[in-house]
């Protein structure tokens, strides 16, 4: 009988370790696996966020959009061409990742371009231009350049019209430009009734305005969320192509500035970690104001060079692997669109960078040199001083003086 209790109590107590190590197995690949989740995360959106906090530290109060996906792009094309230390410093503020793909036909459109001048066409590494066109699909639009047309002029179809100009002029000393346009036209799982468009109020900066007002009510598809920091609200575009496509609407319950220089990937991920859906028990009803309007991110340069990115910008640059010429980046654009409606939303941005040739040894595109005091020269050979001589009392000008002198 003492033997029958003694294999029990073993059996229970085997058992029990091994549902103990069971939990503790489970909760330790549980840590690993969300911390590196997060890790890779916070990785992968770190230039985003950066970003954002640089463009709102500029633009607070007031209406602005960037595409942190386009400027990414963009500065990819710019990565690959990059070597030394001009390398060390964009993968130090923008780290290299897999940039997903995004495009959807008809409905999400990404494009990039080279748009190379004529006379330079063959100097630019051919390794460096197939890259391009096999990692980045662009295309490679060869021109003289001596007005930005071509390059409007794609800016203009890439974005459905939506952004017809990125650049005024091209220099005198323009070798190459980079660009990528992203342009979206797509339409929301749930349109909002247009009927149901009122006037409301709308409390800005202290004022109170009149705006329309889109009104929706869900039971299906929407989610809204309620934390300490934030509510809003996670809107479905249509599924293209079983994409996954949302708009994220956020109330900060703080300060907006103070909430925007806190984001990061933690938040978003709480963001979803609390989101409730619309159900048939649960109905959210939404008030949301149209909205359109233009940016042009002007302090796009100084932007970049406050959040490190300073060697692209100067003639000591080192893009070798684009061109045995001295290239620097001269030009820096970022222009975005966007028209959120009942129906969906119409939204571009385009990135663009202007490579220009170095004159390292001069200071200004200009150099004035006048022989008007006494002066050495040397006439040499290889390193042989054949003829060396000052001038004190060049030949003097008289009534008698011709200029075109006959043999």
């Amino acid at each position: 009988m003492k033997s029958k209790i003694r294999n029990i109590l073993f059996i229970l107590v085997l058992l029990l370790t091994l549902l103990l190590l069971l939990s503790i197995f489970f909760s330790v690949f549980k840590v690993i696996k969300n911390s590196s989740v997060e890790r890779d995360e916070s990785m992968d959106n770190t230039f985003t966020f950066n970003m954002i906090r640089e463009v709102n530290n500029n633009y607070k109060n007031t209406n602005y959009l960037i595409s942190p996906y386009s400027i990414e792009v963009a500065l990819s094309m710019v990565r690959e061409g990059a070597s030394s230390t001009t390398l060390e410093e964009l993968e130090k503020v923008v780290p290299e990742r897999d940039i997903e793909d995004i495009r959807i036909d008809k409905r999400i459109n990404v494009a990039n371009a080279l748009f190379l001048k004529d006379t330079y066409k063959d100097s630019i590494n051919l390794d460096y231009k197939n890259k391009l066109k096999n990692n980045y699909h662009s295309e490679i639009l060869i021109d003289k350049y001596e007005t930005p047309k071509v390059i409007n002029d794609w800016v203009n179809k890439e974005t459905s019209g939506m952004i017809d100009k990125v650049v005024d002029d091209i220099g005198k000393d323009f070798i190459m430009g980079l660009s990528n346009a992203v342009a979206l036209d797509v339409e929301w799982k749930s349109e909002f009734d247009c009927n149901k468009t009122h006037k409301d109020i709308f409390t800005s900066n202290g004022k109170k305005i009149d705006v329309a007002m889109m009104s929706n009510s869900y039971k299906h598809s929407a989610s809204y969320f309620d934390t300490d920091y934030e509510k809003g609200i996670i809107l479905p575009y249509k599924d293209y192509n079983n994409s996954k496509l949302e708009f994220i609407g956020i109330i900060p319950k703080t300060d907006i500035n103070s909430y925007i220089n806190k984001m990061n990937d933690n938040v978003i991920k709480e963001i979803y970690d609390n989101k409730i859906s619309s159900s048939s028990d649960l109905t959210i009803n939404l008030k949301l104001p149209r909205f359109s309007y233009s940016f042009d991110y002007s302090d796009f340069k100084s932007g970049l060079e406050d959040m490190g990115l300073k060697d692209i910008f100067k003639s000591t640059a080192d893009f070798s692997k684009i061109s045995n010429m001295d290239l620097y980046i001269n030009q820096a654009v970022h222009k975005t669109f966007i028209d959120l409606s009942e129906k969906g939303t119409k939204a571009a941005a385009v990135t663009y960078f202007g490579f220009d040739k170095s004159s390292i040894e001069l200071d200004t595109n200009e150099v004035d040199i006048t022989f008007d005091k006494p002066f050495i020269y040397m006439i040499k050979y290889n390193d042989e001083i054949v003829f060396f001589g000052v001038v004190y009392e060049p030949e003097e000008w008289t009534n008698k003086t011709i200029t075109c002198k006959e043999d």
